[in-house]
C-alpha cells in the first residue's frame, strides 16, 4: 500500500497523476516465507516514494516561491499572464462588465448593465446625488469662511455659495433672537422683559440670594444675615421679605401641628407617634416585646396586639378577624391529602426515590425508584416517562448507539471506511516539548489503548522540531501486549526536501535514533509496520532525546498515529 504523509496543497493533484503502484507481497501468513524478500519489498517502497516526490514541483521543495512571486496551480512560480484571461465578467455573473476603469473614479451601479464610473474627482469636490434617474456627479466647494462670510448651499441651483453676513449697526432685538442691548453688566443676571430689551440685575454681592418680586417686577438681590449660635435661628418674613436672626427663647408654647410642630412638649419614650389631624400628635405606649402595631380602623388609633408562642408539628399560628387576635391552632383539621387543585399532591405517601409526574388536576404519580445505570426516558405526550437502561459499552472497537425505532441503547461495532477493517486514529491537538530528557516514554496523545488480540497495521506521521544534529532524537513503537510478531520502519524528510535514511525494526517495543535535519524548521518522521499480539494492550508512538540537551525537542500538533485491524 502506498503511504503518503505530507499535508501540502499540491498533494491531491499529485495523487491524481500517479503511475502504477507497486505493492509488497506480504505472503500468506507470518514467517511463512512465501512473500517478497526484504530487499525486494523496500525497493518497491522506495519506487513508490520516488514517484510521489517526482510529482512535487522543485519550486515548492526548495521554497523559492514568495509572496511577490506566488505558487501557481501547475506548481511553478509566477503570476498568471493577462493574455491567459479573455473576455470579462458581466454584472449578472458577479463582475463589473468593464475591462478598464478610470483611475480614482467612483464606480456606479447601472442595473444589469456594466458599471458606470465618474471622472476622477478634483480636490475640494463632493459626490452629489442627482436623483433616481441620473448618476451622482461632482459638485465643487468654495473657499469661504471668515468674520463676514459663511458657506451657503442652494437647493434650487444645487451649488455652494459664499454668503456675506450682514453687519448689525444696532443690537439684535429680542424678537430676532438677541438681547436688544449692546453691553451686559459683568457678573450680572439677565432678566426677560417680553419682546423688549432684557433687563439686568446688578452683580450680586457675597451672601445675597436672588429673590422673586412677583409677576410685575424683576427679581432682586436679598441679603442673608450672619446667624449661627445655639440661641438663635435664621428666620424669614413674608411681610418684610427679608431674613433676620431670631432668638429661640420666644417659643413659650410647643409649635403646633399647623406650624410644622408636634403640639406636644414631651413625647412617650419608645412610643410610636400618631397623627391627630391639626391636634397635637398622639403616641402609642412603648410596645412590649412580641407585640405588633395593629390598625383599628379610620376612627381609632392603632394599638399593640400580642403574638403567641406557637409553632410545632401539630400547631400553627392563626389570626381571627372577628376577635382581632392571634391564636395557636391545632393542625388536626386535615384528614385527607391536599388535592393538586389546592396546591397538594393528592396522595398520602410518595415512592422513595421515585420521580414525581404531573397528571393535570389528578393526583400526582411516581416512577418507581430507578436502578443504577438507568435514565428517565420520555414516552410522548400521552404516556408517562419511564426508566430506560444503559449498557456497558465503549472501547477501541465499539461505541454506544441508540435507536429511535426500538427506543433502546445497543453496543455498536465500529468499522472504518475502508471495508470491514476496523481502525483507530489518534491525533495531536497540542504540542509536546521534552528537554534534558533521554528516557523513552509514550507521547501523551499518539497512542491507541485496549486493542484486543489480533494482527494490526500501524502507521504514523509525526512532525518534530528541535536543534539540528545526527543523534539528537530517538523514536519508535511501544507495545504493552504480548507480541508474537512485529516489523516496522521509518522514513525522514525535512521542510527543504532533504531525506534521511530508512531504518527497520523487527521488535516491539523498540526505538531508533533519528536525525533532525534542519535546526528550527520541521522534520517529518513517517512510520509504518505490522504487529501481531496475543493479548489486549496498547500501541503507542514513544520518543525522547537521544542525547540530553536543554534545547527542547517538540512533537507538533497535527501529528497522527493510526492502528488498523487486519486479522
Amino acid at each position: 500500500m502506498r503511504k503518503t504523509f505530507f499535508a501540502v496543497p499540491l498533494l491531491a493533484a499529485c495523487l491524481l497523476a500517479h503511475g502504477a503502484q507497486q505493492s509488497v507481497n506480504i505472503g500468506t501468513g507470518p514467517n511463512v516465507g512465501n512473500g517478497d524478500p526484504l530487499r525486494t519489498a523496500f525497493t518497491k517502497l522506495n519506487a513508490n516514494d520516488t514517484e510521489l516526490y517526482a510529482k512535487f514541483p522543485s519550486n515548492w521543495l526548495t521554497g523559492t516561491c514568495t509572496t511577490a512571486v506566488p505558487l501557481r496551480g501547475d506548481g511553478s512560480c509566477g503570476t498568471i499572464p493577462a493574455s491567459a484571461i479573455t473576455g470579462n465578467f458581466t454584472v449578472s455573473q458577479g463582475g463589473s462588465g468593464l475591462t478598464t476603469a478610470t483611475a480614482h473614479g467612483v464606480l456606479l451601479g447601472e442595473g444589469t448593465s456594466p458599471f458606470g464610473i465618474t471622472a476622477a474627482m478634483a480636490p475640494d469636490t463632493l459626490l452629489q446625488g442627482q436623483g433616481l434617474t441620473s448618476d451622482p456627479a461632482a459638485v465643487s466647494l468654495l473657499d469661504c469662511g471668515d468674520a463676514s462670510h459663511a458657506l451657503s448651499y442652494s437647493t434650487s441651483t444645487h451649488t455652494f455659495g459664499c454668503q456675506a453676513i450682514a453687519s448689525t449697526a444696532t443690537p439684535v432685538t429680542v424678537p430676532n433672537g438677541g438681547t436688544g442691548l449692546t453691553s451686559l453688566t459683568a457678573h450680572g443676571l439677565v432678566v426677560g422683559a417680553g419682546t423688549s430689551s432684557v433687563n439686568l440685575v446688578p452683580a450680586m454681592a457675597l451672601d445675597t440670594l436672588l429673590q422673586g418680586k412677583g409677576s410685575s417686577a424683576d427679581p432682586a438681590a436679598v441679603s442673608l444675615v450672619d446667624c449661627i449660635d445655639p440661641n438663635h435661628a435664621l428666620a424669614y418674613s413674608t411681610t418684610t421679605h427679608s431674613f433676620s436672626c431670631q432668638p429661640l427663647n420666644t417659643l413659650s408654647t410647643p409649635v403646633s401641628v399647623p406650624n410644622g410642630g408636634t403640639g406636644q412638649s414631651a413625647l412617650t419614650s419608645h412610643g410610636v407617634l400618631l397623627g391627630e389631624n391639626v391636634s397635637g400628635v398622639g403616641a402609642v405606649a412603648a410596645m412590649a416585646a412580641d407585640t405588633l402595631l395593629q390598625g383599628q380602623g379610620t376612627s381609632l388609633d392603632p394599638a399593640a396586639v400580642s403574638l403567641l408562642n406557637c409553632g410545632d408539628s401539630t400547631h400553627a399560628l392563626s389570626y381571627s378577624t372577628s376577635t382581632h387576635t392571634f391564636g395557636c391552632q391545632a393542625l388536626t383539621g386535615i384528614t385527607t391529602p391536599v388535592t393538586v387543585a389546592n396546591g397538594g399532591t393528592g396522595v398520602g405517601t410518595l415512592t422513595n426515590h421515585g420521580v414525581l409526574l404531573g397528571q393535570g388536576t389528578s393526583n400526582v404519580t411516581a416512577v418507581s425508584a430507578m436502578a443504577a445505570d438507568t435514565f428517565l426516558q420520555g414516552q410522548g405526550a400521552s404516556a408517562d416517562p419511564a426508566a430506560g437502561s444503559l449498557i456497558n459499552c465503549g472501547d477501541a472497537t465499539h461505541a454506544l448507539a441508540y435507536s429511535t425505532t426500538s427506543h433502546t441503547f445497543t453496543c455498536q461495532s465500529i468499522t472504518g471506511t475502508g471495508g470491514s477493517a476496523q481502525f483507530s486514529l489518534a491525533a495531536k491537538a497540542s504540542d509536546t516539548s521534552r528537554a534534558s530528557n533521554t528516557t523513552l516514554s509514550d507521547d501523551p496523545e499518539l497512542q491507541v489503548t485496549s486493542l484486543a488480540a489480533g494482527t494490526y497495521s500501524v502507521e504514523w506521521m509525526v512532525i518534530i522540531t528541535g536543534p539540528a544534529g545526527n543523534t539528537n532524537f530517538k523514536a519508535g513503537l511501544d507495545c504493552t501486549a504480548t507480541v508474537t510478531s512485529s516489523f516496522w520502519a521509518t522514513n525522514i524528510i525535512d521542510a527543504a526536501g532533504n531525506r534521511g535514511s530508512n531504518a527497520g525494526q523487527n521488535a516491539c517495543p523498540a526505538s531508533q535514533t533519528q536525525t533532525v535535519l534542519t535546526s528550527g524548521a520541521y522534520t517529518i518522521i513517517q512510520g509504518f509496520g505490522t504487529v501481531v499480539q496475543s493479548t489486549t494492550g496498547t500501541l503507542a508512538f514513544q520518543w525522547a532525546q537521544a542525547s540530553s540537551s536543554a534545547t527542547a525537542e517538540v512533537t507538533k500538533a497535527g501529528s497522527w498515529f493510526r492502528v488498523s485491524k487486519v486479522l
